[in-house]
Order: C-alpha cells, then structure tokens, then sequence
C-alpha cells in the first residue's frame, strides 16, 4: 500500500465536511496519497479525490451494478450518498466513496495462487453484460493479430536491414542480430496456428467472444479475504477475447523464474480456467498462438533501432538477458503445447 500521509486539521475538517453527507458515523480518517481511509464503528471504506474524471466513475459504476445484476460482488462497489449522488464536488475535486475490503495481498508468483487466481479470471469472463457502450465508451480492443503479427514481423526484417548498415556493431547488435531468426520463426509459428485456428472467423464472429476483461490480472488488482478474492478497483476494465485476457496472465507468470515457461504449469493453470468457462480446442490454438509470439523480443528491437531510446548499453543488454534466458525452456513449452492440442 502507498505510504501514509500527514492530514493537518484544515484537511481533515474539509474531509470530515465532506463525509457528512454519506450515513457513515465516522471513527478516524487516514490519508494515502489520492485517497483517505475511513474508519467505522463496523467497517472501513476509501474516499478517493481526483482532480477530474466524472466519467470514468460513472462508467465504473455502471460496470458494478451490472456484474451485481449478474451475482458477481468481488469488488469493492461505489456507495452513494444519502441525497443518492455518485460522487461530489468540492475544493476543486471530485470525491467518491467506495467499500474498502479488508485483506491479504495476492502473491501470483506462489503456483497455488496463481492458481485461485485463475478461476477467479474465468468467474469474471463468465458474467454476461448489458449497457449501452456507446455512452460509457468501455475501451473495446477487438484487435486483428493476423494482422498485427505480420507487421511486426516485417519489422524483423528492418531490424537486419538497420544493423547490417551499422559500421561499427556493439555487442548488444551482434547478439540481438544472432537471434532475429529464431524469434522470427516462432513468430511465423504463431501466424500459422491463428490461421489453423480460424481466428480471421473469430475475429469477425460480432461480439460473441468478446466479454468483461480485466487487461491482464496481475496482484496489485486482486487482494484476498478468507480465501476469497477481489478485485481493488473497477479500472481499468475493457470489452475483449477473453482468451486474449487469459493469454496475457498465463504470459506474465511463464516469464516469471518460478513458473520459467513450465508448460505442466500452464497446463494446471488451462484446465482450472476451463473447469469454470469451457476453453474450446479453438480458444486453445488461439491461445498457444498469442502465448508464444515473441512480442517482448519485437517491442525491445523497435525501442532499439526505429525509436532510439536513449537507454545506457547495460539496460539493453538486461533486458535482452531476460528475453533470452528461457529459451530452451520455451522450445519445450512449444513442442508440450502442441502435444496438448493433439491430445484433446
């Protein structure tokens, strides 16, 4: 949690103003950062301040009533005053009040809880939603990786072509040169098996696919509380594949050096998702494709030799260190995923 702030007298009578609009008998307030911490004689709640962004809590809470609606209540829901309002004005502000849930962080690096964490994710992308999204505007990333793949692909092929005009290669050059063709076949890798998999039909299947998305779980978004989780806060949320949802969690934890691109691991994780939102064989191809495709290796390059990042040689050559570093270990996860595939 952020550090805990000095709250002088003003401030705490203008907070205390404030919160006598909410029917809360109000105990002790402690300040963090954007945020005060409300104490209860039964219960704490968070009374956030922000400078603007009315919109985003109206959305927000348009998103919580709605998972409410569908008997989903892990998160930590908006309360509303005693005239009924959302959020209030003052000092040139915007106030809002929210339940604040009592618990244990989540720690996604222990395999148990990455676990939990992942039927968790399947709990969230089973609950269905109705609300007019052109007056919310919830960010919907319908994104065509056929196409995004080939292009980034073709940003191998400038990366070769910057390096060989180079007079004088470094060593970072000549090794992220070496392996500019092994990346570049994963990444073809992944572009046959969206094809194998249909994803062109996926893509264009309207909104069937595309659900409630967290854009990637990771422990600051989740805390714990006697062995059940929720969400800290309802943003960001955005409209997506919630296979691609999936990918992006498996992902993270496979680069971590516990999980170190362990595909009896992924497996775990797969089939505890599955066991509350049924993966198809399809979702699965899809999947074993966005998992593998050599993104961080692409993005590292494009900082490199299209954006110029003035970054000193050893934080390129980190970086290039942790991309690499589990290569023999993901060739194994390939080659247990199709295994998998040809399985089911």
């Amino acid at each position: 949690m952020e550090g805990l702030g000095f709250l002088d007298l003003k401030e705490r009578n203008s907070i205390y103003k404030i919160l006598e609009r909410y029917s809360l008998n109000v105990l002790d307030i402690q300040k963090f950062d954007n945020r005060y911490k409300i104490a209860t004689k039964d219960n704490y709640f968070w009374l956030y301040a922000l400078k603007s962004g009315r919109d985003e809590i109206i959305k927000n809470d348009c998103i919580g009533q709605e998972l409410i609606k569908n008997n989903f209540s892990c998160f930590q829901n908006y309360v509303r005053t005693k005239y009924h309002e959302l959020y209030i004005r003052s000092n040139k502000a915007i106030y809002y009040l929210t339940e604040c849930i009592e618990g244990e962080d989540c720690n996604l690096g222990s395999f148990e809880e990455a676990v939990e964490a992942v039927k968790f994710l399947a709990s969230f992308h089973k609950v269905p939603y109705k609300f007019n999204n052109e007056s919310l505007k919830v960010k919907k990333d319908k994104q065509n990786w056929i196409y995004i793949f080939n292009k980034n692909l073709g940003d191998f092929e400038k990366y070769k072509i910057l390096i060989d005009k180079k007079r004088i290669r470094n060593s970072f050059d000549s090794i992220f040169y070496k392996q500019i063709d092994y990346y570049y076949k994963i990444g073809m890798l992944s572009l046959d098996l969206l094809n194998k998999y249909d994803y062109y039909n996926t893509l264009h299947k309207g909104d069937k696919n595309y659900t409630l998305c967290l854009d990637g779980m990771n422990s600051k978004k989740l805390i714990k509380n006697k062995g059940i989780y929720y969400l800290t806060s309802l943003d960001p949320i955005i409209i997506d594949y919630y296979v691609n949802d999936l990918n992006k969690y498996i992902k993270s934890l496979m680069n971590k050096t516990d999980f170190a691109w362990d595909f009896t691991k992924a497996r775990v994780l797969i089939e505890a998702y599955s066991s509350i939102k049924n993966l198809s064989p399809q979702d699965l191809g899809i999947m074993f494709a966005l998992i593998i495709f050599p993104y961080r290796f692409w993005k590292l390059g494009k900082k490199r030799y299209v954006k110029r990042k003035n970054w000193d040689e050893n934080k390129y050559m980190n970086k290039l260190q942790k991309i690499t570093k589990f290569q023999e270990h993901q060739e194994k996860f390939i080659s247990d995923f199709f295994n998998y595939l040809s399985e089911i």
